[in-house]
């Protein structure tokens, strides 16, 4: 070997090794200046549904524009999905049949994820359902036609994407009615709940006597009008994609929401009661920028992925609700789901470690976590997942999951989890190893699903409270 070769390979070795620790400086100023921007003061606490989260949601578009995601909305080059949230306020809801007007809220109610709608249609019963031909389905596609379904003793899962009223709006009726012969009064009623579920078409619940009166109708027919408003305004996921042109996608979230200023009605910067949510969740939602921008710059990645920042986890993981029950997620084929919640007070407590939940929701996982190493901390792995952060949704829905985070600090939604407490340095080390995790992950070709136990996650909640403080 000559001397200009050696003197090749030593630069060679040089540059590798500036380019890791300018990778390392990199991550660490950038979440510096990331999770220092989501949770100043001009954030205002980024309530769901506020001007400022609209702030925040525009400052998380920028940086996946700029990184090169594609966006949520190709038309627009919007990264920005809207839903609605909170409770219902009904403008109208009205039902008849054969001429017989019924009590809104007493004999029936429109259910949380109806659409507005106004028809007059003649009724069917379950017994035909589901359809078994193509001609069936075409005749009833024909004309209006409203199907009425006899839970029985079945509970409706709006969050499965199985549920009786997909299925019967996928064959082309015009509205539903739902009843519950096992509970003849409205203690299972649907229309009054918080809700993100929405239905192309009317859905109604009505009393099991109203059911049994329909049943004795010869050739019934409604009129049905509907038109439903929420409490709240409309709140935004920010969703990129990073287009690998592959069969699977996975999923890298993190809630941007937070808190935000309980006990001041008109805050300015510098009021005290601002809770500016520099772990919860400023330090998921930077580490999934991060992960983004890595992702965006990866030549050979096998999986599709998509980034979304989700909105509205605080008040009950309405955006993540939203966009697994929405038309969207139909699109994908997931592989599996990466949930970033509070990862941002590594060793916190004097303890250098970082939790891991949903290990048993892949039999894959315990693998993963062997081989990919993470010099940096230890892992608490547990097994379980319960419903407080946003991979829940797509628990339900069958998707793996696997969600860090360095646990649950006693500035919890409290206004002193500021930037400045946010250890940089551990975040850091967190998203290169979430880096060297999504790269093992590659090798899955599909990690597939399994079900977690109620004891799993019994223990994960109790864990949740003992092991993350």
């Amino acid at each position: 070997m000559n001397k200009t070769s050696i003197f090749l390979i030593l630069l060679a070795v040089i540059a590798a090794k500036l380019s890791a620790q300018e990778g390392k400086t990199g991550i660490e100023s950038r979440l510096r200046y990331n999770i220092g921007a989501l949770s100043h003061d001009s954030m205002f606490g980024r309530e769901a549904g506020s001007a400022s989260e609209m702030k925040a949601a525009l400052f998380i578009e920028a940086a996946f524009r700029n990184d090169g995601l594609k966006p949520y909305d190709p038309g627009t080059g919007s990264y920005l999905k809207p839903f609605k949230f909170g409770p219902l306020l009904y403008k109208k809801s009205s039902l008849s049949i054969n001429g017989v007007k019924y009590r809104s809220g007493v004999d029936f109610g429109a259910v949380a994820g109806s659409s507005d709608g106004e028809l007059q249609a003649a009724i069917v019963e379950n017994k035909i359902f589901p359809l078994k031909s193509e001609e069936a389905v075409k005749d009833i596609r024909s004309k209006p036609t409203v199907y009425l379904i006899d839970l029985k003793h079945e509970k409706l899962n709006l969050d499965q994407p199985e549920n009786p009223v997909n299925m019967a709006v996928q064959d082309g009726y015009a509205a539903i009615l739902l009843s519950n012969a096992y509970e003849p009064d409205f203690k299972n009623r649907l229309f009054n709940a918080d809700s993100t579920v929405l239905f192309p078409v009317p859905v109604f619940y009505i009393t099991a006597d109203l059911a049994i009166q329909i049943t004795k109708i010869e050739n019934p027919t409604c009129e049905i009008e509907v038109s439903i408003d929420r409490k709240r305004p409309a709140a935004y996921n920010v969703i990129g994609f990073v287009d690998n042109g592959a069969k699977k996608t996975a999923v890298v979230g993190g809630h941007f929401d937070h808190v935000g200023t309980p006990g001041s009605e008109n805050p300015v910067i510098g009021d005290p009661n601002i809770c500016n949510g520099a772990d919860d969740n400023a330090s998921g939602t930077a580490a999934v920028m991060e992960l983004a921008r890595w992702a965006s710059q990866q030549k050979n990645l096998k999986y599709n992925y998509l980034f979304i920042a989700f909105s509205a986890e605080e008040k009950g993981l309405f955006g993540s609700w939203n966009f697994c029950n929405s038309v969207d997620f139909r699109k994908y084929d997931f592989a599996w789901m990466l949930n970033l919640d509070m990862v941002g007070r590594l060793a916190w407590n004097g303890k250098n470690r970082l939790t891991v939940e949903g290990v048993a929701s892949s039999h894959e996982w315990k693998s993963l976590l062997n081989k990919t190493e993470h010099k940096a901390f230890t892992l608490l792995r547990i097994k379980g997942a319960p419903g407080y952060s946003d991979h829940f949704p797509f628990v339900k829905h069958h998707i793996p999951v696997i969600y860090f985070s360095t646990g649950l600090e006693h500035e919890y939604h409290k206004p002193v989890d500021d930037a400045n407490l946010i250890n940089y340095a551990g975040e850091a080390a967190i998203i290169e190893y979430l880096e060297r995790l999504m790269q093992n992950a590659e090798k899955i070709e599909n990690p597939g699903f399994h079900k977690i136990s109620g004891w799993q996650n019994f223990k994960a909640f109790i864990s949740g409270l003992v092991f993350r403080r």
